[in-house]
């Protein structure tokens, strides 16, 4: 398979240091509302300079070559339109990425007009989360684009959204401890106010959305009020940020939405799990393939789409009859009224591919 190979200056990120080294939840204060605003701020200053850089990047790919590049790249100005990169990141306008990516077929129609898990693409990719600060996706995401087998000057580089997006996690994670004590002790209001003082720094922070509906569930329920419907909304955002959170799904389900949760429960979290702990040297095809599999088993179609990428790419860019047949699964679960095919086009054996990991 041919690849395309887009060449520019190294754009070179001049920050400060405001990613920090990771440090364990004993050794952060026990809620330091400063700084773990400034380490949110931080990551979305970063993403903002490597989504723009990465973005630039691929602007220069001829369109009539890589339409779907081209076509991505419009939607994605267009989406940070409003956001102005010198004014503080809490004023930002966030960035939808479910429309942006997730559900845009122009996305995974770029998506298969680059070579299978180029790293700056999947890194592009964390980035978008990154921006909102996300800290749940953007560092599953980034994680994912560790395990890519494709060469990158920038391999050191990239670990850094994941250092900044675990220790918002982790300074999240210390708070909601002192929250989860006066639970305990029946102070349902008062861990209640802790929970959102984290979410005013990190409204993504699962643990503090869910901690938080549990607490207004007790709370409610200890006044005579219906404690689960109160907590409902709390509990569906803290699974959609981190989908993980396996507390969270609670509530009636579908037969349908009861199947994707045991294959969650039983199959893709433990897999996820391993996979978590396992290097990037350690990956097989055979575990990559699974894993997947999974996760398009639990619904978790975006990420499906992303490890089966890294199939790929540990094939050496050979798509087979499986992995069609599985994208166009998960590709129809995300985008049910578009025409897979025509996402699927500009990918198949002996066409150019747009290659990005070099600068």
């Amino acid at each position: 398979m041919q690849a395309f190979l887009v060449r520019t200056q190294i754009f070179v990120f001049l920050l400060p240091a405001i990613i920090l080294q990771t440090a364990s939840a004993q050794e952060l204060p026990a809620w330091d509302k400063d700084a773990t605003t400034k380490e949110i701020d931080g990551l979305r200053r970063y993403a903002w300079v490597l989504s723009d850089g990465i973005g630039k990047t691929l602007e220069k790919a001829p369109s009539d070559t890589f339409p779907a590049v081209s076509a991505f790249m419009r939607d994605f100005r267009k989406a940070r339109r409003d956001l102005d990169p010198d004014g503080p990141p809490s004023n930002w306008k966030l960035i939808n990425v479910d429309t942006l990516a997730i559900h845009n077929p122009n996305y995974w129609s770029a998506v298969y007009e680059i070579t299978p898990a180029d790293p700056l693409l999947m890194w592009f990719h964390a980035s978008l989360y990154a921006l909102n600060g996300q800290a749940h996706r953007t560092f599953y995401s980034q994680q994912l684009a560790m395990h890519s087998p494709v060469e990158t000057p920038f391999r050191k580089e990239m670990p850094r959204l994941m250092v900044s997006a675990g220790r918002l996690i982790s300074m999240g994670n210390v708070a909601v401890q002192s929250g989860t004590k006066l639970h305990d002790l029946e102070q349902y209001d008062e861990a209640a106010a802790v929970y959102r003082d984290v979410l005013s720094v990190v409204p993504s922070h699962s643990l503090a959305l869910y901690e938080l509906g549990y607490s207004l569930e007790a709370g409610t329920k200890e006044k005579g009020g219906s404690g689960q419907k109160v907590a409902k909304p709390y509990f569906a955002k803290a699974k959609r940020f981190d989908p993980f959170m396996m507390s969270a799904y609670q509530g009636n389900f579908s037969a349908e939405e009861f199947k994707r949760f045991q294959a969650l429960s039983t199959k893709a979290k433990p897999s996820w799990d391993r996979f978590s702990q396992t290097s990037p040297a350690q990956d097989s095809v055979k575990q990559l393939e699974l894993l997947s599999s999974h996760f398009q088993d639990a619904g978790l179609h975006d990420l499906a789409l992303i490890v089966r990428q890294l199939v790929v790419a540990h094939r050496e860019n050979s798509y087979n009859g499986d992995d069609l047949r599985f994208i166009k699964a998960s590709l129809q679960a995300l985008m049910p009224q578009d025409d897979i095919e025509a996402i699927l086009k500009p990918r198949g054996e002996g066409n150019v591919k747009l290659r990005i990991n070099n600068f």
